[in-house]
């Protein structure tokens, strides 16, 4: 597959690892992933099948492991950082929903530069980018703690030429970048060396 839909919150910007983003420009970054649901699959074909913005079914292999991450291929490569179970090994096939993000630095910063780990950082181009426009409501968390989170029942996106991470929904816009893969990954940092 080489089309994707990369998730991008505005903190990620404000943080300054990156520039804002603007449609038909081409980016380099890493993608994180987020589930909750992942378990081991009898599948051995490497998918991922959007079910919306930025959220897969997917199937994929992992391809390095260690006791702070997991690196998975399911077309593309995306790590997430956490403890993993014990029966997350390398080759193994796992499946579930996942939700596909910009990497914030976590990468780029820190596991990179673990011995083993692949190179992650790819090239895109930009062809579309959406901000989500579903209103924010107050929730409570698992312990009572009152949050504000986007209220799912009013989700919609609209197109815009540009991020504007500061401004955008008062500084809290979430992004859809509908990106194409334009090279597999050949460096661990976000620059090239010559």
């Amino acid at each position: 597959m080489r089309d994707w839909e990369i998730g991008l919150s505005s903190w990620i910007v404000q943080d300054g690892n990156y520039d804002d983003f603007s449609r038909g420009q081409t980016a380099r970054f890493a993608i994180e992933f987020y589930s909750k649901d992942l378990s081991p699959s009898t599948s051995t074909e490497k998918r991922a099948d959007r079910i919306k913005e930025s959220n897969y079914s997917a199937n994929g292999q992992i391809v390095f492991v260690n006791e702070q991450c997991v690196v998975l291929d399911i077309g593309v490569l995306s790590y997430r950082q956490f403890s993993p179970p014990e029966w997350m090994q390398a080759g193994a096939w796992v499946c579930g929903d996942l939700y596909l993000g910009i990497d914030p630095f976590f990468y780029f910063e820190d596991l990179a530069h673990t011995a083993g780990m692949p190179p992650m950082i790819y090239e895109w181009q930009l062809n579309r980018i959406e901000i989500e426009t579903a209103p924010f409501i107050e929730t409570l968390d698992e312990s009572g703690r009152r949050l504000l989170t986007r209220d799912e029942t009013k989700s919609a996106f609209r197109e815009i030429e540009r991020t504007d991470a500061w401004k955008d929904d008062d500084g809290n816009g979430a992004y859809v970048l509908h990106c194409s893969m334009l090279e597999r990954p050949r460096t661990h940092g976000l620059h090239l060396k010559s």
